[in-house]
């Protein structure tokens, strides 16, 4: 029963909202009553009114789309007696619109060849060249390459680094580390394991926790109070050294490459957070929230990258709320969140054991935002 009340409690912040609710991501809308009179009403409305787009000649003019309550990612069809008329009015009112002659074919040149050439391919996907890798050549460069360099490599992880992979994993591109929305910011962590180094200093985690702790990492030049991507680059590149500025990519980026380190903020799991002694599971807290350790939110440490080679990649969601977080997830996005991911919506300080907001470098909400339309953003103090 307790397993029943704190699911039924998430379904409720999740899809079932009081004010809009996530219907189209609803695991339950073929029983629910609201959804079938929201679907029905949506396919009697009335067209909205005709959006503002411009006129060319032979093209007509795009009709406005079918107003739908509750239901903003499904396309419904109108009536056919409405469609039907209502393009026969478009088709009176059409302006006639007088064209240019068409100019004179110039001499085909060399690049005019190439861009056509280019341009095959962009009809039919399937034409495209299949280019394919020769794994024994690249064994081979990868060992001459570390010879030359010196670098030392054990054997296992070497054979692990030239492990054929298949064409389409290949072709996957590797999530970006941040991603953010106005909604939510979704980060790239890895999962570190109970025995850590970095886990130093921090509580072991409750058995029962069924969060590992987590480190996010931060990209270079980032500060705490970052709300868009820091600067690509500096003037003190052309003169071969390094700048002090905190918010400089290029520097940053060459600074911790040399170091061979990263910098990041420890995410310690709720139930270990709170040492088991408040398990109210979907009333305040998720089964997969964590909390931002508020320390290396702020001062971010210095982690070694042979530390974390080999560990797991997991996501998380940061944002306000959990009702927030999730507004307009697909259910397999929804799904994937609650079986791999984790939300965070706080900041915790491990010293006074009370919450603490988020940083802007891990989720700045976009009302702040919007109230700093005249200036420059900025994530507010810190007991904002």
């Amino acid at each position: 029963m307790y397993e029943l009340h704190y699911q039924m409690i998430t379904f409720g912040k999740v899809f079932c909202t009081k004010s809009k609710p996530n219907c189209n991501a609803c695991p339950m809308r073929a029983e629910c009553k609201h959804f079938a009179s929201a679907f029905a009403s949506a396919r009697l409305a009335l067209p909205g009114p005709e959006e503002k787009s411009l006129v060319t000649s032979g093209n007509p003019i795009a009709s406005g789309s079918c107003q739908q309550p509750y239901i903003s990612s499904m396309r419904l069809n109108q009536l056919d007696w409405n469609a039907n008329a209502h393009d026969h009015i478009l088709d009176n009112r059409q302006p006639i619109i007088e064209e240019p002659a068409s100019p004179e074919p110039e001499p085909e040149t060399a690049e005019m060849r190439e861009s056509a050439i280019e341009d095959i391919f962009l009809d039919d996907p399937e034409e495209i060249p299949t280019i394919k890798l020769n794994f024994e050549e690249f064994a081979q460069n990868l060992k001459n390459y570390m010879q030359v360099n010196n670098i030392e490599m054990e054997d296992a992880d070497m054979s692990s680094a030239l492990v054929a992979i298949t064409p389409e994993a290949a072709s996957i591109p590797t999530p970006r580390l941040k991603n953010v929305s106005r909604l939510r910011t979704e980060h790239q962590v890895y999962e570190l394991p109970d025995s850590h180094p970095l886990l130093e200093g921090y509580d072991q985690r409750e058995p029962d926790d069924p969060c590992p702790y987590l480190l996010s990492i931060w990209t270079p030049g980032e500060t705490a109070q970052s709300i868009d991507a820091p600067k690509t680059a500096c003037n003190s590149n052309e003169s071969g050294k390094l700048c002090d500025s905190s918010a400089c990519f290029s520097c940053n980026s060459m600074r911790e490459a040399q170091a061979q380190t990263v910098r990041g903020t420890i995410l310690v799991p709720c139930r270990t957070a709170m040492r088991g002694s408040f398990p109210l599971n979907g009333t305040y807290f998720q089964v997969n929230e964590v909390f931002a350790d508020h320390d290396s939110s702020r001062n971010p440490v210095d982690v070694p990258r042979r530390w974390i080679w080999d560990l797991p990649r997991r996501t998380v969601y940061f944002g306000t709320s959990v009702p927030s977080i999730f507004k307009g997830l697909t259910t397999e996005d929804i799904q994937q969140c609650f079986w791999r991911g984790f939300v965070c919506v706080r900041g915790f300080d491990r010293t006074s054991r009370a919450p603490r907001p988020l940083y802007a470098r891990l989720h700045f909400p976009a009302s702040k935002i919007t109230r700093n339309k005249k200036g420059a953003a900025s994530a507010g103090t810190d007991d904002a």
